[in-house]
């Protein structure tokens, strides 16, 4: 029987959360003009359902929603991008992170 490699768990050089949500945040892939439509029209189709997003049927609703989380963690790069600029310029408030992740979120719900 042969014995398959194990991973070590590496050690987190990053040591404040907001390092760790910035590094993170970092490494979702960007999403292309098509796939950002693509996903734009499964959120449509689910707010935009006749009797209201919450009676879609199951299947459409998880559609929409798993879209919606796609969106909103590929487009998290883009406040990260702004978060590191403004964390290298000097400490900043916590809610400065909170912010840009709960705007993006905002924005997509209400498309």
């Amino acid at each position: 029987m042969k014995r398959g490699r194990t991973r070590r768990a590496r050690p987190s050089r990053v040591a404040d959360p907001a390092d760790a949500w910035l590094d993170a945040a970092g490494r979702q892939p960007l999403l292309t003009p098509a796939e950002e439509l693509h996903l734009g029209a499964r959120i449509r189709r689910w707010q935009d359902w006749p009797d209201g997003p919450d009676e879609a049927p199951p299947a459409v609703r998880r559609s929409g929603l798993r879209a919606r989380d796609r969106m909103v963690s590929a487009n998290l790069r883009f406040v990260a991008h702004v978060e590191s600029k403004m964390h290298a310029r000097g400490p900043q408030p916590a809610e400065a992170d909170q912010g840009g992740g709960t705007g993006k979120c905002r924005s997509w719900s209400g498309i």
